[in-house]
């Protein structure tokens, strides 16, 4: 299978900013994974309710700890949740774009800080956007600001922000370099007991790698498989799949065998959404 990236080169350095269908691809991308993961952010709203009531609990005066405030803070961690699934899946979505691309060529780490300070600066607006909704009374919005924030609140949401933000990042990057079945397998401490699944393998590679390899060198080739898996990953959420492994210029994706034909027909439908995705025009 060759992509159709084979014949990027280009004399110029690519420009990074994004064009219009290359927004318009990450818009679609950040809507069907959210349509995909209606659970998922319901259950990190939750998750940020019950945070924001407990840091409500922790820090704050015992004067303070009235109903009102912790229905406050419990929206205001509901929608620090939010903020955090919305940029990094905003990163996911653009990860196919010039911008992403330049960002992936990285080291991990400086990736991971890069992301972790984008995050940061989304939470301490909504933060600060959330403070005053729920909080500030119009006509002490000064006072607020000089006594609160800036003194005590704001350095404490800085430093907390960007812990979280690394701490999100890393696990990010964690399940997308080994998978998520995998990151969870070793969280719960299953990946040394083995059990035994059955399951439908797919094996996608580019066709004459090596001949590419020798034409365009090793550093283009290098960014071209990247492209070739960033291209091939949608498709095969879209299905269900799991990639097993990348070796080279490979991916292994794997489907549980099920009782149901149609369930265990997606590994032919995620061939042929592939093969639809690397031999459209550049851009579709």
């Amino acid at each position: 299978m060759a992509s159709h990236r084979d014949g990027e080169s280009g004399a110029s350095g690519p420009t990074l900013v994004p064009s219009a269908a290359e927004r318009n691809i990450g818009r679609s991308i950040f809507w069907r994974q959210a349509a995909r993961q209606t659970g998922f952010i319901a259950a990190s709203l939750l998750a940020g309710f019950v945070l924001g009531v407990a840091y409500r609990a922790l820090f704050d005066e015992p004067v303070e700890r009235t109903l009102a405030n912790y229905l406050r803070s419990g929206l205001h961690g509901a929608g620090v949740a939010l903020t955090i699934w919305t940029v990094q899946t905003m990163f996911a979505s653009g990860a196919r774009s010039r911008l992403g691309s330049a960002l992936r060529r990285l080291p991990l780490a400086a990736e991971v800080i890069v992301r972790a300070l984008a995050m940061t600066a989304a939470l301490i607006v909504v933060s600060l956007s959330l403070q005053f909704l729920l909080y500030a009374e119009p006509f002490h919005l000064l006072d607020w600001l000089t006594r609160q924030w800036l003194t005590i609140n704001l350095p404490r949401m800085v430093a907390i922000s960007f812990a979280l933000s690394m701490v999100v990042g890393v696990v990010v990057e964690t399940q997308r370099l080994i998978g998520g079945a995998l990151l969870t397998s070793v969280l719960l401490g299953t990946y040394h007991r083995p059990s035994r699944q059955r399951r439908i393998v797919m094996f996608l590679d580019l066709a004459n790698s090596t001949r590419l390899a020798e034409a365009m060198g090793e550093l283009r080739v290098h960014d071209l498989i990247t492209r070739f898996f960033f291209d091939i990953d949608e498709p095969i959420v879209d299905f269900r799949g799991a990639v097993h492994a990348y070796v080279g210029d490979e991916a292994i994706v794997t489907w549980p065998v099920t009782d149901d034909p149609a369930l265990n027909a997606r590994c032919v439908e995620c061939f042929f959404a592939i093969r639809r995705k690397i031999e459209a025009p550049v851009g579709i």
